[in-house]
């Protein structure tokens, strides 16, 4: 069962969406018929993954604990609690630009620049990117997702969490969350009413775009 959608990340105006199994038009209604109307772009979070590096990384930019090339050095394997993290090189212990760390999707990397964040920090971010609560969108039935607080996470749950593990999202939450990464750093509300026209095409109500917050900086 999959989701996707896309979202203008200056506006918030959610432009198309989509869920697998989806209904086709002129079927037969059978007994799951509901089940496939459902939008699971708002009320089926998951485990995101690795998209959520980027995140990690904007946010220790921003707090300038280092630059998109500060180099990270990335042992084959790193342990943390007891738990070891392998990197993406086959046994091979590298040094990567923080930007390479994104390109090259490393756990190990991406597990260092969180910790360099902190757990509390890291919290304060991902809730500033919309994780953990609602988006608001005017559609019945949307998941908040799951956050834990910051201080119920153990250390090896908050090295998965810099890798898309121990939270759960939705795709939705996800597009609002990267449109504050290209946007000039603004969390922007997602939207899927423009506006109400009446049967003329006069425009009776706007919704307009909303700014809720900066999250980062440019």
């Amino acid at each position: 069962r999959r989701s996707s959608d896309l979202m203008d990340p200056y506006t918030g105006e959610i432009l198309a969406a989509a869920s697998y199994p989806f209904y086709e038009y002129g079927k037969k209604k059978g007994k799951n018929f509901s089940k496939i109307l459902t939008p699971r772009f708002i009320t089926t979070p998951y485990e995101p993954g690795s998209v959520m590096k980027p995140i990690v990384l904007a946010a220790a930019i921003n707090e300038g604990l280092l630059t998109e090339n500060t180099i990270i050095d990335c042992p084959a394997r790193y342990k943390v609690a007891g738990k070891v993290f392998h990197n993406e090189f086959r046994g091979k212990d590298v040094k990567l630009r923080a930007w390479e760390v994104i390109k090259f999707s490393d756990n190990v990397g991406i597990v260092k620049i969180v910790q360099k964040l902190g757990k509390e920090r890291y919290y304060r971010y991902l809730k500033a990117f919309g994780f953990g609560e609602k988006t608001g969108v005017k559609l019945p039935g949307e998941s908040g997702g799951v956050l834990k607080n910051w201080r119920k996470w153990k250390d090896v749950e908050f090295a998965t969490l810099a890798f898309g593990h121990f939270i759960s999202t939705t795709t939705l939450q996800l597009a609002a969350a990267y449109s504050a990464l290209v946007n000039g750093g603004y969390y922007v509300k997602p939207r899927i009413i423009s506006a109400i026209v009446d049967d003329k095409g006069q425009v009776i109500k706007k919704f307009p775009s909303i700014r809720e917050r900066k999250v980062i900086s440019e």
